[in-house]
């Protein structure tokens, strides 16, 4: 009896240790994110002081994106500050040199791409607005299902 109440109590610890304090995604409708297409999330207010890794994050169908690679533009807002940052993320799809994973006979067909953006130390009652755009030439990229931005906890 003794193992099973540690065993559900490690369970529970482990349950309870959730370090993600913004996770969203938004659909793109049609699959196809066109330069008109801007998506504004707006994460807080934050109930306490912390230090958050950022990043964003694409579903896609892989046998739809024809591109090797993928540019975002990210437009952020940290308020009451009105703190305003304009980052550029590139992602290129491969594993090893000339073998796009989007092309990949063995990749998977659709697949999650979380790309590290910052480091941001957030205090108690601050708000983050972020808005993406894709930053490519081309005016729409099929394949791009949906786009997220993930906060996460260091701590």
């Amino acid at each position: 009896m003794k193992k099973w109440v540690t065993i559900f109590m490690l369970a529970l610890l482990v349950s309870c240790n959730n370090e993600t304090v913004y996770h969203k995604f938004v659909n793109i409708e049609g699959g196809k994110w066109t330069k008109q297409n801007k998506f504004t999330f707006e994460a807080g207010s934050f109930d306490s002081d912390m230090t958050v890794e950022e990043s964003v994050e694409l579903r896609l169908w892989a046998r739809d994106y024809p591109y090797g690679n993928i540019s975002i533009l990210v437009e952020q807002t940290l308020f009451p500050a009105k703190t305003k940052t304009v980052d550029t993320l590139t992602y290129v799809f491969s594993r090893r040199q000339g073998d796009r994973e989007t092309r990949s006979p063995d990749g998977p067909a659709f697949f999650q791409v979380s790309m590290p953006l910052k480091t941001l130390s957030l205090h108690k009652g601050d708000s983050l607005s972020v808005t993406l755009r894709h930053n490519m030439k081309c005016m729409a990229l099929p394949g791009v299902v949906d786009v997220g931005v993930k906060l996460k906890n260091t701590i």
